[in-house]
């Protein structure tokens, strides 16, 4: 299989950013820098292939989202502890979209539970260096998202 994933990254996630949390991202061309709160948010998937959609991102984005999508402001306590469901409902979607830029509308495939995990800088610059990375900016925060795909 030769699908550009980087390609599918860059047309899928703003479109699920914007749709979903109401907010932009744009595309960086450079090293995205750590962002103090920095956190994994990973999905598995299995189907007629299998792997996994990785996103490193603040977790402050994460909050952002949640009081954009639930009319709060983001220190009302309520968005603090939806941020990171925010970003699981993100990454859910997202993975879904990313799958069927890849494979097409037929196949069917299983997607994990997404988890959410604090990283520190050596996971982060692990994830910005992959050959497959793309990273945007939204807010001005960096967000890297890469497709693992395993036949």
């Amino acid at each position: 299989m030769k699908v550009d994933t980087k390609a599918v990254l860059r047309d899928v996630f703003p479109r699920m950013l914007e749709e979903l949390t109401f907010l932009f991202a744009d595309n960086s061309d450079g090293k995205a820098s750590l962002p103090g709160d920095a956190v994994l948010v990973n999905i598995a998937f299995s189907g007629p292939f299998h792997g996994t959609l990785d996103m490193s991102i603040a977790r402050s984005l994460g909050i952002e989202m949640a009081s954009n999508l639930l009319g709060l402001d983001p220190e009302d306590t309520n968005a603090q502890r939806a941020g990171d469901d925010a970003l699981r409902e993100l990454m859910n979607v997202t993975c879904g979209h990313v799958l069927t830029g890849i494979a097409g509308s037929e196949p069917v495939f299983n997607l994990s539970i997404p988890t959410v995990r604090p990283i520190g800088a050596e996971e982060w610059d692990a994830l910005g260096a992959a050959a497959d990375v793309v990273i945007f900016e939204v807010d001005g925060r960096p967000v890297q998202l890469c497709v693992k795909i395993e036949e």
